[in-house]
């Protein structure tokens, strides 16, 4: 099973510095190459930028709230970059059975955190964040981070959500990750 990092802050990033230094045309030309330099820009200005810094929060909380255009968007990068995979990986002579991704459990993550409440185990921080805590004195002296403060949610919560859809699916002993 290949699990793509297709969804998350790095494609709000993206995103946004596509909205602000991209180009279809470019993209049609030579897509990888121009979602490389759009994302390295996006970044190096996002380094002294808080409006880009705050576009790409924006365009991720659209990605989570399934918004027309942001999905749009991402579902064009998104098989870009597959298809590059797919290329690389034939040449490489490797073949994964399943194609599954971050985005593939958006709606799990949901499931996660409600579970997470019910069991009084997911809290509210100062900041806002919903955390669980990891503390064996339930201090919250070692969290876990799983939705920002502006109800996003990180790698680790669509990564709970996959381990246990796979669990249910695959009936396994044993998961390794690689």
């Amino acid at each position: 099973m290949n699990y793509l990092g297709d969804w998350g802050m790095q494609f709000g990033l993206l995103g946004a510095g596509f909205n602000s230094f991209g180009s279809m045309e470019k993209l049609k030309e030579n897509p990888l190459q121009h979602l490389f330099e759009v994302y390295v820009q996006a970044n190096k200005e996002a380094e002294h930028n808080e409006d880009m810094k705050h576009a790409a929060k924006d365009f991720f909380r659209q990605l989570e709230q399934h918004e027309s255009q942001a999905m749009s968007l991402w579902q064009q990068f998104r098989e870009i970059t597959v298809k590059e995979y797919q290329h690389i990986y034939k040449r490489l002579g490797i073949h994964f059975d399943v194609y599954s991704g971050e985005s593939f459990y958006q709606v799990q993550t949901q499931e996660v955190v409600r579970e997470l409440q019910s069991r009084c185990l997911l809290k509210i921080s100062p900041k806002g964040t919903g955390v669980v805590d990891l503390s064996p004195n339930e201090d919250m002296s070692n969290i876990c981070t799983l939705v920002r403060s502006d109800g996003t949610t990180l790698y680790i919560t669509r990564d709970i959500a996959a381990a246990i859809s796979r669990k249910e699916k695959y009936c396994f002993d044993e998961m390794i990750y690689v």
